[in-house]
């Protein structure tokens, strides 16, 4: 017998681990046995099975070696002697020259339950899971398969006692039946065979341009301040994300160092050449008609304050006490909130599950234009009988000769007559109808386009058309017996064709490359590889707003006036090599999601009509959401940054990470005024102690309704949770859903309009273990382009959504039904990037009216080559 050291000449007070060593095999019996000898005699030595060497393994301190390896050899001698005595080869204890590598499941599995903790021993039924072994040859262990969080889900799922091995090669499960053991075993399997063959997954950052129908034209880099003032005059800044304070803000340094991607036709060609206001100039204060002057925002009452329990005192940190009030006249540095001011790695804590915000509807009353924004406590019948106004005149926008993807065009919907509508103005369910609608027509109207979808619809079937006198509608289309023979297979796409030639010529160039939509959705398909058993909350968001570089080296810059350098010109293809090479990290991206902060241009994007009339966009739910954005210090001692999303109707709450984007892809849109950008963001589930303190954040939290604007937050919260609370904004969200297209119906798109309140600390009392803090709204300050609110823009694909709703659902262990292929079959990829490609376009004079009041700021072009930033190449 010999005892295998894997640490030798050590301290006298350090632990040291052999494996049993001998010429004869201990079976599980014989196993059994030894653990009983070694704990009769009280031998010091912690002892596990190690299934990969089929042998007995223990750990103890190095001063009790000569003691551990005396005792292992009169256990081993005396049970030797007892079955020789019996007959060994007959017997259930040893064994002699025996291969390990051929012992069975059962085997491996008998011998490692010799050693399960008391609290699996008393189980009506036990079973050890061992770690496959590809696994274990790469040292992976149980915590790195199943941490301790993911471990208590899988109990509370499993209704199973589960307890890994001392070296973490075992799992030991206890279960009141066989097949609870089963559920674990077959989930533990699957996660297995997950993290030894994991789907190939593509998270690098990457770059697109898009340049309409001139994506063979040449692009170069160019300065952000060298653009027209107009549009530098438009570009805001969030005072989160960026230091507007007095004296110092960070438009200089953005309009100095921050480069864009411009055409290059023999000059610089900056956005586009001509920019027409989306609204005249009159309807810019006009409010919002998501949220009138009269949407209500519900009260609420906190709840009696209860004193934390034991388990919440020490939630995320023990040994620090940090001063937890941060709510200060200024907000935290923009570093503590961005990702790209934050090198440093983010924790990523294991999560639990916290229920979701309801998008419940509320009433909408007739709203007056002319009256500020307040709160009005309106019945149903006053605002049945309240008049109506006047629809509001169309935007004087010039008509942008483009249409929505050709492959997104096809039937309208058909609403209700105005007389139903009059009537569900205040509608208890269902979507809700914008009473001042310019898309709303006469009874006559909505008749004559009742007809012409049923005669579109039954020019696909090859019907007759149906007639209505007096009849004003368009001239029957006629068709041969031998054209009719031909539109069997082709017959839909004829059609959709011979439809988009009724409405505009066809462009000389499509005005999206069907490279660069294939090109985007062969990304994406990469970017969602891995996510079969990710269990938390998922989102693939397009957000419109503008992008800037930073980190260019100076010869790849362009400048008007200055010497030409051949090499910083080049095809949009090369260009984008270029940066996907050197420029992969997405902190060398900056973008600005504030488009507007008019009322009038909210309204444009929600109304905004093709070039047949037709609303792109139809009806809406609308929900207010109260963030609060908060930091804790993890017991790893580093920083994690959190988002509570609280709803505005029922109080119902969900935790996300602050910082959750997993990959995102940048589209550069050289011709036009608006940018955009792909991202997938991944927020696993939040563990109880985060779930803890927003439950009693939430419960003590008072919403008091202003007749000025948005309400009053009064929130309290203990010390002892030790967390600081960073940031707080009332968001109200309306959602609409694509009314136009083929696609629409088989891809539906949703878009998502923000109106975005900042808010800010005026009042911060501590009393003992609390902290008490009345949040007002935020007034702005015009001299440093810091608004007080503002509108963002983002589109989703309700198929791709539909399709993350199963992880968010999902059961640790299980995998989801479907796959980014499949997505990419349904066409869900390509709809979503021809759809914002065309809302680019359709938005181009949005904010044409903001002024950030950054004339001083904004330099003239440099005669001599400036001092460049660090060199990406």
């Amino acid at each position: 017998m010999s005892l295998i050291s894997f640490l030798e000449d050590t301290p006298t007070m350090a632990k040291v681990e052999f494996l049993f060593a001998s010429n004869w095999i201990l079976l599980p019996q014989g196993v059994q046995e030894f653990s009983n000898e070694l704990q009769q005699h009280s031998v010091p030595a912690t002892m596990a099975y190690d299934v990969s060497a089929a042998t007995v393994k223990l750990q103890c301190l190095s001063s009790d070696q000569a003691k551990v390896m005396a005792a292992c050899q009169a256990a081993l001698d005396k049970i030797v002697r007892r079955e020789l005595a019996l007959g060994w080869e007959s017997g259930k204890k040893i064994a002699k020259d025996w291969d390990h590598g051929t012992a069975s499941e059962q085997y491996k599995e008998a011998s490692a339950l010799v050693f399960s903790p008391p609290e699996i021993l008393r189980s009506s039924i036990r079973s050890a899971w061992i770690l496959p072994g590809e696994l274990a040859d790469k040292q992976t262990l149980m915590a790195h398969l199943v941490p301790q969080e993911a471990m208590v889900e899988l109990q509370q799922l499993t209704g199973c006692t589960l307890r890994a091995s001392i070296d973490g090669r075992v799992m030991y499960i206890g279960a009141n039946s066989a097949e609870g053991a089963a559920r674990v075993q077959d989930k533990l399997n699957a996660l297995a065979d997950n993290l030894a063959h994991p789907s190939q997954t593509d998270d690098r950052c990457e770059t697109f341009i898009y340049a309409e129908d001139q994506q063979d034209a040449k692009v170069t880099f160019s300065y952000l301040e060298h653009g027209s003032r107009h549009y530098l005059k438009t570009l805001f800044l969030d005072r989160a994300k960026f230091d507007l304070e007095a004296g110092h803000t960070e438009y200089s340094s953005i309009f100095e160092k921050g480069v864009v991607i411009s055409l290059w036709k023999g000059k610089l060609i900056y956005g586009p050449e001509k920019m027409t206001p989306a609204i005249p100039s009159k309807n810019q204060d006009e409010v919002y008609r998501a949220f009138p002057s009269d949407w209500t925002y519900n009260p609420k009452e906190r709840l009696n304050d209860q004193v934390p329990s034991a388990a919440s005192q020490d939630l995320f940190h023990s040994s620090q006490d940090p001063m937890v009030t941060s709510w200060v006249a200024h907000l935290p540095k923009p570093e503590q909130m961005l990702p790209h001011g934050d090198k440093s790695s983010q924790p990523q804590p294991q999560v639990s599950e916290c229920p979701q915000p309801q998008s419940e509807m509320r009433p909408i009353s007739i709203y007056d234009p002319s009256q500020p924004r307040r709160i009005v406590q309106a019945a149903v019948q006053a605002a049945v009988q309240a008049p109506v106004q006047a629809p509001v005149q169309a935007p004087a926008q010039a008509p942008i000769q483009d249409e929505m993807p050709s492959q997104l065009s096809v039937l309208p919907v058909v609403e209700c007559s105005p007389k139903e509508r009059k009537k569900t103005l205040v509608p208890s369910e269902g979507t809700l109808k914008d009473p001042d609608d310019n898309t709303y027509t006469t009874l006559q109207e909505d008749v004559k386009e009742g007809i012409r979808l049923l005669n579109m619809i039954l020019e696909q079937l090859q019907l007759s058309p149906y007639r209505h006198a007096p009849a004003e509608t368009t001239p029957t289309r006629h068709i041969t017996m031998n054209q009719q023979a031909k539109r069997g297979v082709r017959g839909k796409l004829a059609l959709q064709a011979h439809q988009q030639l009724d409405t505009q010529p066809a462009p000389k160039k499509p005005l999206t490359d069907p490279m660069l939509a294939y090109g985007i959705s062969q990304k994406l398909v990469s970017m969602l590889g891995g996510l079969e058993m990710f269990t938390g909350n998922l989102s693939l968001k397009v957000n419109f707003g503008r992008l800037y570089l930073t980190n260019i080296d100076d010869d790849y810059v362009t400048c008007s006036g200055s010497k030409l350098r051949d090499r910083a010109i080049m095809p949009i293809q090369e260009l984008k090599n270029l940066l996907d090479k050197h420029h992969f990290d997405s902190r060398d991206s900056m973008f600005s999601n504030i488009l507007t902060a008019n009322g009038g241009d909210a309204n444009y994007i929600s109304l905004m009509t093709d070039n047949s009339a037709n609303r792109i966009w139809s009806g809406y739910k609308r929900r207010t959401v109260y963030e609060i954005v908060c930091c804790a210090m993890t017991k790893a001692d580093k920083y994690f940054r959190f988002v509570i999303e609280i709803d505005g109707n029922d109080f119902s709450y969900r935790i996300r990470y602050l910082s959750d984007e997993a990959c995102t892809l940048f589209v550069h849109c050289p011709t036009r005024t608006w940018d955009f950008q792909i991202t997938l963001s991944k927020s696993p589930r939040l563990g109880e102690a985060y779930d803890a303190f927003a439950k009693d954040l939430v419960d003590h939290m008072r919403v008091v309704p202003q007749s000025s604007g948005v309400p009053t937050l009064e929130l309290s919260f203990k010390k002892a949770y030790k967390v600081d609370m960073l940031l707080a904004r009332v968001v109200n969200v309306a959602s609409y859903e694509r009314a136009l297209g083929r696609d629409a119906y088989r891809n539906p798109g949703l878009l998502e309009i923000r109106e975005v309140h900042d808010m800010t600390p005026s009042e911060v009392i501590e009393i003992e273990d609390k902290v008490n803090v009345t949040i007002t709204q935020y007034p702005g300050v015009e001299s440093l382009g810091s608004l007080p609110m503002w509108y963002e823009v983002s589109m989703q694909s309700k198929t791709i959504q539909q399709a993350f709703d199963q992880n968010q659902a999902l059961e640790l262990g299980n995998k989801v039904d479907w796959t980014p292929a499949q997505l990419m079959d349904k066409k869900a990829f390509e709809v979503l990037v021809g759809t914002a490609t065309a809302m680019v376009r359709k938005i181009d004079g949005v904010g044409f009216w903001g002024d950030n009041h950054q004339d001083a700021k904004i330099h003239p072009i440099p005669e001599a080559k400036r001092n460049a930033p660090k060199s990406m190449w």
